[in-house]
Order: structure tokens, then C-alpha cells, then sequence
């Protein structure tokens, strides 16, 4: 009978390295000139935003931007949305 992988438990090649603390995951990555970015949404959905005093988070310490939808405008198009029938 022909030996088949179908359904058999496979090996977990990185396991030992979690175990051991050798791991790395994307978060681990630093390069060079490397930046992070938070998202702040409204809690409430569909809300009318007025206006958005950015001066304090501009102030904080490593900021080295704070962008808003203002700043976007007219650079940003809708991404379309490919839709594959039944699929």
C-alpha cells in the first residue's frame, strides 16, 4: 500500500526555537530609519468629525508625524474590490 502524508501530524520545525526563546517574529524586525505607526479611529461609528487638534501629539517625544484624513485628501482612491463569484 502506498504510504500517504494525508492526515498524518506533521513535525513543528519551530517549536524548539519558541521554547528556547530563539524565535523571531515580524515585531522583532529593526531595520535602519525603521518608523512605527498608530491608528486612532473615532468610537463612534458614522460620527461627523469637526475638527482635530493634532498639537499635543505633535509635541510627544519621537513623533516624528501626525497625519490626518486632511492630509490625505485627494492622494487617496477607493481600493477595488475584486469579487470572484462563488469564490
Amino acid at each position: 500500500m502506498a504510504q500517504t502524508t494525508l492526515g498524518a501530524p506533521l513535525k513543528d520545525r519551530e517549536a524548539p526555537q519558541m521554547l528556547r526563546g530563539e524565535a523571531q517574529f515580524i515585531a522583532d524586525i529593526n531595520l535602519p530609519g525603521m518608523l512605527h505607526m498608530a491608528i486612532l479611529r473615532s468610537q463612534h461609528g458614522h460620527a461627523l468629525v469637526k475638527s482635530i487638534d493634532t498639537s499635543e501629539a505633535q509635541k510627544m517625544p519621537g513623533v516624528i508625524r501626525v497625519i490626518t484624513s486632511a492630509d490625505l485628501e485627494g492622494k487617496m482612491m477607493p481600493m477595488p474590490c475584486i469579487w470572484i463569484p462563488g469564490g
